[in-house]
Formats: structure tokens, C-alpha cells, sequence
């Protein structure tokens, strides 16, 4: 017996080998299908480039946190799925002028919390996100100004880590709940 699509929990991903993706681009990845009730991903496309570096000595580390960088990006980080986050949290994002220059910060309630926590900082509303990079990167990133290290930052970084700030966002949208650690090996 087979549920109807409306009321699965998996998440079907289509990996496409795309030797066209832009210079410097190594995947990118999307939602394609959204349950019909709760608009939560239930399928996506995984773009990879075929230009990786396996010399590296933590090739396959890289390799395995760029697929869960991709795979978030379908499940939750994304600027085109903010909108299908619950009403009682929006608006998801807002945007400010810090020092002159105009800023999209995400805003959702577990995601302050967190960073508050994080940053030791109770005056935070949000946490800002990538505005550069063109339509890939602009919004559906962290800051790496402000995150750098975090998974979900929009550059290459030798260390990263998943933060509680990236955590808290699958919460946020009202899809997932998280299971947050303290941490080390």
C-alpha cells in the first residue's frame, strides 16, 4: 500500500550531473515538488559540476558536507520556500539599513533566539543573509560576514559546522523539528 503523495515524509532527490553550472559553482539545488497540504519540499533537484578535487585530504568530509549544504537548501533554505513558512512567524525576513548599506536579515523567532544566545547579544532581530551572488546565493544563504563557518554560508570554508542558527531555521518553518547537540566528536 502506498500513501498518496500528499501525506509522505520522504524526500525524493534528483542528482543531475551539469557540466554547464557557472565557473566556481560546484552544485546548486532546488524544490521541485511541495506537499499540497503543508507545502513542505517532497522532491528536489541536486545539481553537481563535475570539477571537484579529490587530492584534497578531506575530499570526501567537503564532499559529504556540500551534498547536505544542497539537501538543506531543498528542505528549508531557501528564499523561494520563506514564503510557505507559517503566518504566526511572518514576515520571515526584513529588511535594514545598517551603516548605509541595505540588509535582508532573517527573522523567524527560533532563529533570534539562537543567534541571541550565540552572539551573547539580547538587542539581535535577526541574522543577515547573503546578498551577494546573484540568484543563487543573495537569500538563501548566511552572511558569511557574520557566519562564517556555519554550513549554509555561500562560500568555500575549510571548517564548517553546523550552527544552531541553521538548526533553528528547519524549526522555524514549522516542517521539521531539530535535534540540537553541544557539539565535538
Amino acid at each position: 500500500v502506498t500513501a498518496p503523495l500528499t501525506t509522505t515524509k520522504d524526500l525524493i532527490i534528483f542528482p543531475i550531473i551539469n557540466p554547464n553550472l557557472p565557473s566556481g559553482v560546484m552544485a546548486s539545488a532546488t524544490a521541485c515538488f511541495l506537499d499540497s497540504d503543508t507545502y513542505r519540499p517532497i522532491a528536489g533537484f541536486v545539481y553537481l559540476g563535475q570539477s571537484y578535487d579529490f587530492s584534497k585530504t578531506n575530499a570526501e568530509y567537503y564532499l559529504e558536507m556540500l551534498l547536505l549544504h544542497e539537501i538543506t537548501h531543498i528542505l528549508v533554505f531557501s528564499e523561494n520556500l520563506f514564503k510557505y513558512f507559517p503566518d504566526a512567524i511572518k514576515p520571515v525576513t526584513e529588511t535594514v539599513t545598517i551603516n548605509g548599506v541595505s540588509r535582508t536579515r532573517l527573522t523567524t523567532p527560533k532563529v533570534v533566539a539562537a543567534a541571541k544566545k550565540h552572539y551573547n547579544c539580547n538587542t539581535l532581530t535577526g541574522v543577515e543573509l547573503e546578498d551577494q551572488g546573484g540568484e543563487g546565493s543573495a537569500g538563501s544563504h548566511w552572511e558569511s560576514r557574520i557566519m562564517l563557518g556555519d554550513y549554509m554560508i555561500s562560500t568555500d570554508y575549510n571548517e564548517i559546522a553546523i550552527s544552531d542558527m541553521s538548526l533553528a531555521l528547519f524549526e522555524d518553518s514549522g516542517w521539521y523539528e531539530a535535534n540540537y547537540y553541544t557539539g565535538g566528536l
